[in-house]
């Protein structure tokens, strides 16, 4: 049976690998069965999208393939899934980003269960897209928020399904670090004990945020499923910066509570 060591998956996208049998007689059939994600059909196709995961993960599996006369023969495969395109906390990121991913990790180690994020370079290019589109057009948000992107799934890091952003505007120079602090911030407002699930949205009695602000850039923050972030930064004309994080899986669920 060929092959048995398996091209390696990438978490959360498409995989496909046809299982080739010999030394019995055609057609041969596999076991419909599913593995970490993965499901084998009966004429040996292993296709599906295996979990995202923020490390390399290695897994055996022992399978059965019968010939045309019943013949049974067992065969033993491996298969490594990665993570997607990613860069682990604290390396190959410039300065500001890496002092941004810090802010943003500092904070979630205060809270149980909550694991740090991995940068995604992909998830920084589609944010820096936004932060210039909306620096572009500074006249339009000079006296307002900037806008949110109306829709994320076309993100090149999970196509197809949504992302959670924050965004941050300043009149003036300023840094992703400042931009995180500020969205931890508001977390004077926000009162996990009392949140009945909608304190990500602003509304009591789980967020009391004052009338023009939230709590729901803090709570991306520390999003207990988020692994994934990546942010940009741009100046507009008159020198206002703005600040786009993306982050994967989204957070902010209706009903939930961050972690």
């Amino acid at each position: 049976m060929t092959p048995t060591n398996l091209p390696n998956a990438v978490g959360g996208q498409p995989y496909s690998v046809q299982l080739r049998a010999s030394g019995g007689v055609a057609p041969y059939t596999f076991p419909n069965t599913g593995f970490d994600g993965l499901t084998l059909n009966s004429s040996g196709l292993i296709s599906g999208a295996p979990p995202i995961a923020t490390t390399w993960s290695s897994f055996n599996s022992r399978l059965q393939v019968m010939d045309a006369f019943g013949s049974a023969g067992e065969f033993e495969v491996a298969i490594t899934i990665q993570p997607p395109q990613s860069v682990s906390p604290g390396s190959q990121l410039t300065p500001e980003q890496q002092q941004g991913l810090e802010a943003h990790n500092r904070e979630r180690q205060n809270y149980p269960d909550v694991g740090p994020l991995q940068w995604s370079p992909e998830l920084a290019q589609y944010a820096q897209q936004w932060a210039q589109s909306i620096a572009n057009q500074r006249p339009r948000w000079q006296n307002s928020p900037p806008p949110h992107r109306p829709n994320t799934r076309d993100n090149p890091f999970k196509p197809g399904e949504p992302l959670g952003e924050n965004l941050h505007g300043n009149s003036a120079a300023t840094t992703l670090a400042n931009a995180v602090q500020s969205w931890i911030n508001e977390k004077q407002w926000y009162h996990y004990d009392q949140d009945n699930g909608m304190g990500a949205s602003g509304q009591p009695p789980g967020c009391t945020a004052p009338q023009g602000y939230s709590c729901g850039h803090f709570t991306q923050v520390i999003w207990k499923t988020t692994q994934f972030v990546g942010c940009g930064k741009a100046t507009a004309a008159d020198g206002a910066t703005y600040i786009a994080c993306n982050y994967y899986p989204a957070g902010n669920w209706q009903g939930q509570k961050p972690y």
